[in-house]
């Protein structure tokens, strides 16, 4: 594990806290557009909710390789997947 100087660690915190609020702000304002084009609220939730991953995991990406010099899974993110097993389970949660 490599070790990282006290600076560069808060620039990662404040930068993360910062996507992640930018990616929750720009997921409900694309949502909201969905709402205004008459699309059933659910499924703007759920377009809302699916966004906010995306973009949250894409800009987070970026800022580590970029301003952070380090790779996703040098800070402890695994590769992104989804397991058939959690899409089973909203299906019959949502049900």
């Amino acid at each position: 594990m490599k070790e990282m100087k006290t600076s560069k660690v808060i620039v990662g915190i404040i930068g993360a806290i910062l996507i992640l609020i930018l990616s929750q702000v720009t997921a409900q304002l694309l949502s909201s557009l969905f709402v205004m084009i008459h699309i059933p609220v659910f499924i703007c939730n759920i377009a809302a909710g699916i966004l906010y991953v995306l973009f949250a995991y894409y800009l987070l990406k970026q800022f580590a390789e970029k301003a952070l010099k380090l790779t996703l899974s040098e800070l402890g993110i695994p590769r992104f997947k989804i397991e058939v097993k959690w899409i089973l389970v909203c299906s019959v949660v949502y049900k």
